[in-house]
């Protein structure tokens, strides 16, 4: 069985390889200089990004007191499903309201 792909050995001459040495490196040592913010800009930027906190901490606190509330739920449930089988335990019944068992 032959392999479908053959190997082809590709020779670089030292003109070439010089070249490309010499692209890469004005390629790396190049600089690109964006141009500065005036104020005006730089304090519009402040003023968005001091929005955007606002907003964050906006939604970070209602998604804390949602999970707040459901981690409240469940542990009221728990808390009664514990009940009603501790006193079923004991032979008595428990009452949600007073949250006490009874006979």
């Amino acid at each position: 069985m032959s392999n479908s792909i053959s190997l082809k050995q590709v020779n670089f001459s030292g003109k070439m390889a010089l070249f490309a040495a010499i692209i890469f490196g004005l390629a790396a040592t190049s600089q690109v200089k964006a141009e500065e913010f005036t104020a005006a800009e730089q304090a519009a930027i402040d003023h968005h990004h001091a929005i955007l906190e606002q907003q964050q901490a906006v939604v970070e606190d209602a998604i804390m007191d949602e999970q707040q509330a459901e981690f409240e739920q469940q542990i009221e449930q728990q808390e009664t499903a514990f009940m009603h089988e501790t006193c079923a335990d004991y032979g008595r019944d428990y009452d949600e309201e007073t949250e006490v068992c009874y006979e």
